[in-house]
């Protein structure tokens, strides 16, 4: 309560301008890049440029150390239109910093087709 909630939307906007200012748009389909929603809902695509499933990417990130929510959401619904079966999501909280969303950043530029598969097979 002390920080105040203007505050705390200021800083996770902040930080969600700072990610879309830094990361490669063409490796992803951003479903939220509104500044004003703390959440990065997006996929990544492959070789082919088809979406590669949430739960890889999940599995890919937390293998850095960068921990998502992938599935459909609450909002199964949501996913038919985006042709979908599932969806990253790295929720920008106010404990959140820049080099948190430096550590997305950086594995999602550096992401290469088939790094999703790194340690299943």
């Amino acid at each position: 309560m002390k920080i105040g909630y203007h505050n705390i939307a200021k800083h996770e906007q902040k930080l969600k301008e700072y990610f879309l200012k830094h990361v490669n748009l063409s490796k992803i389909i951003l479903y939220t890049p509104d500044v004003h929603s703390p959440l990065i809902t997006f996929n990544m695509y492959n070789d082919k440029h088809q979406i590669i499933d949430g739960q890889d990417i999940e599995y890919y990130l937390g293998k850095k150390g960068i921990f998502c929510r992938s599935s459909l959401s609450c909002a199964e619904l949501a996913c038919y239109p985006l042709h979908a079966h599932s969806v990253v999501r790295a929720s920008v909280m106010f404990y959140n910093t820049r080099s948190d969303i430096n550590k997305l950043v950086k594995a999602i530029n550096d992401f290469k087709p088939g790094d999703e598969l790194n340690g299943l097979v």
